[in-house]
C-alpha cells in the first residue's frame, strides 16, 4: 500500500496561515470584561429568579408586536451599523410560529424571531433585546466570520491530521477527513461565544438609543439563564453561560449611562 508523500514545509506554512486567518475573526467591539464577583452575583440572581412561563399569544399579536418593535429599533440600528461599518445595514425580518424561546440570524440579512420570544417576554424591551441581538450579528459581520473560522478550522484540523499520519506508519484513509470535521467544529466554537457577547454589547446600545429601558431588556437574559440552568460555559458551548451574559450586560449598561454614544473598540 502506497501513500502520497507529505511535504511538511508547505503544510506547516498553510497551517500557520490558517491560524492567522482564524485570529482575524476576533470581535472588534467587545464589551467590558465582567469580574468574577459580578458573574457570581448574576448567577445567584438567576438561580433565585422564578421559573419562566409562557403566556397565550396569537400569531397575529406576536407578528404585530415584533414588527412594531423592529421598526422602532431600525433607525438606531442603522446608526450603529454605519458607525461600525462592517455590514450593508439591510435586514429582513422573518417570523416563526414555533413556541420556543429562540431567534437567529442567517444568510446575508435574515433575522428570524420565534413566537416563543413574545410568549415568554414580559415587556417590549425584552423582545427588543432579542431583535437587536440578531441585528447585531449582522452588523458585526458574524455570519461571514463564522464561515471563515469554520473553513480555517477545517484546514487546520485536516493539515494537522495529515502531518500526524505522515509521521506514522499507520494507514488511516479517513483520518484527514476526521481532522477536517473536528477542526471545523472547533473553529466555530472558538468564536461563537465571543460573537454572542459582542452581539449583546452592540444590542445594548441599539435598544438604549431606541428608547427602551436597559434594565427591562436585561430580563430576557435572566430568563434564558434560568431556562438553561448553566452557570459556567464549557469548551463545547456555543453561547456564554447566563451569568456571564447578565454581568456583561450590566457593565455595558453602565458604560452607556456614563455617556458613551456608540459601541467601543477594544
Amino acid at each position: 500500500m502506497f501513500r502520497t508523500p507529505i511535504y511538511r514545509g508547505g503544510l506547516i506554512a498553510a497551517l500557520l496561515s490558517a491560524m492567522v486567518l482564524t485570529g482575524c475573526a476576533a470581535p472588534k467591539h467587545a464589551g467590558p470584561t465582567a469580574p468574577d464577583a459580578r458573574v457570581y452575583a448574576a448567577a445567584a440572581e438567576i438561580n433565585a429568579s422564578p421559573e419562566p412561563s409562557a403566556r397565550e399569544v396569537s400569531d397575529e399579536e406576536a407578528v404585530a408586536r415584533i414588527t412594531a418593535i423592529y421598526n422602532q429599533l431600525k433607525p438606531a440600528a442603522l446608526d450603529v451599523c454605519r458607525h461600525i461599518g462592517e455590514d450593508d445595514c439591510n435586514w429582513e425580518l422573518t417570523y416563526s410560529p414555533e413556541e420556543e424561546i429562540n431567534a437567529y440570524a442567517s444568510d446575508s440579512s435574515t433575522i428570524v424571531i420565534y413566537k416563543g420570544i413574545v410568549q415568554y417576554a414580559r415587556n417590549d424591551a425584552e423582545i427588543a433585546m432579542v431583535i437587536a441581538h440578531e441585528m447585531s450579528h449582522h452588523i458585526a459581520n458574524h455570519i461571514r466570520e463564522s464561515q471563515n473560522s469554520q473553513a480555517a478550522g477545517a484546514l487546520i484540523g485536516g493539515l494537522a491530521m495529515a502531518i500526524l499520519l505522515g509521521a506514522t506508519d499507520t494507514y488511516y484513509p479517513d483520518g484527514v477527513q476526521v481532522g477536517v470535521m473536528v477542526g471545523a467544529m472547533a473553529g466555530v466554537l472558538t468564536y461563537s461565544r465571543k460573537q454572542e457577547m459582542e452581539a449583546d454589547y452592540i444590542a445594548a446600545y441599539i435598544i438604549s438609543k431606541s428608547g427602551f429601558d436597559l434594565e427591562d431588556g436585561r430580563g430576557i437574559l435572566v430568563k434564558l439563564g434560568r431556562i438553561s440552568g448553566g452557570t459556567t460555559s464549557t469548551v463545547l458551548d456555543t453561547h456564554p453561560a447566563g451569568p456571564e451574559r447578565v454581568a456583561a450586560w450590566d457593565l455595558a449598561a453602565e458604560e452607556i449611562r456614563s455617556g458613551s454614544p456608540m459601541p467601543q473598540k477594544r
